[in-house]
């Protein structure tokens, strides 16, 4: 059977994705806001991991 993707996953993927490409094509992040969005969509992607290994 296919397993859903998390909500939450999703989420973490589009953030992750829409700031890279941002940052690469449009306009560059500053670290100091690049880095804790990347660390949030990050933190998305693995928390239904975890909670799915419980």
């Amino acid at each position: 059977m296919k397993e859903k993707v998390n909500v939450l996953t999703s989420i973490g993927i589009i953030i992750y994705v829409i700031t890279s490409i941002i940052d690469r094509f449009i306009v560059e992040i500053a670290d100091y806001i690049y880095i804790p969005i990347l660390i949030i969509a990050i933190l998305l992607m693995i928390i239904p991991a975890v909670k799915k290994i419980k």
